[in-house]
């Protein structure tokens, strides 16, 4: 995702980023929370008074999953090369 049209959304040239009408955002936990508040209808997190926890689990997966990926993505590399 190094595009010239694609860093000019997203500088840090990472996936996803999600374009809605003027708005961009990236990384994923930040676009299921705007998601959930552009669109309350459709019920994709709990009641503002009760997102504590949804809030807590959202962002504490993010960290884990982007380490295991950049982790793999490091070994595959360099194991590709043998």
């Amino acid at each position: 995702m190094k595009a010239p049209e694609y860093l000019a959304l997203n500088p840090m040239g990472k996936v996803p980023t999600l374009v809605h009408g003027d708005t961009v955002i990236t990384e994923t936990p930040a676009i299921l929370a705007y998601l959930a508040d552009a669109f309350p209808e459709a019920g994709l997190a709990p009641p503002p008074a009760e997102r504590g926890a949804y809030y807590r689990w959202l962002f504490f997966a993010a960290g884990p999953m982007e380490v295991g990926y950049r982790t793999s993505r490091i070994t595959t590399s360099s194991s590709s090369g043998s």
